[in-house]
């Protein structure tokens, strides 16, 4: 059985929501993580994780999403092709805003994997017969 999703107040989304904001607050600072890492490619690894529980609280709040149900991989895997479509292909050859960067969207895949393994643990792992 799958539990109840939080949406807003998941520990994930509340996770990666103050992970991406410290990330941002001290970039350019002199700390350690003026690393590459962490001014390139640690806010991706949060797209997923914090705006997908923000769309699905909308979703069911308009209606159009029933139940509590953690994400599924399909509401996973639609956002994160249209943001690597909008964000590494549209704005930086149509738009000239942004870089393309395949590394982006490999950061984007990575959170959202993550993010689903998390949420989905106890029926993913516990839906095995023993």
């Amino acid at each position: 059985m799958r539990r109840n999703f939080k949406f807003l107040f998941d520990p994930v989304f509340l996770t990666s929501l103050t992970l991406y904001t410290l990330n941002n607050l001290t970039i350019g600072s002199r700390s350690f993580l003026t690393h590459p890492f962490f001014e390139n490619y640690f806010n991706d690894l949060f797209l997923v994780p914090v705006i997908v529980p923000a769309i699905l609280f909308a979703s069911k709040s308009i209606g159009i999403r029933q139940g509590n149900m953690p994400p599924s991989l399909l509401e996973i895997a639609l956002p994160l092709a249209v943001w690597s479509i909008a964000f590494e292909f549209v704005g930086p050859f149509f738009f000239s805003k942004g870089t393309a960067d395949i590394y982006d969207v490999l950061s984007y895949f990575v959170g959202g994997i993550i993010s689903w393994l998390i949420w989905n643990r106890r029926w993913h792992f516990n839906s095995h017969p023993k």
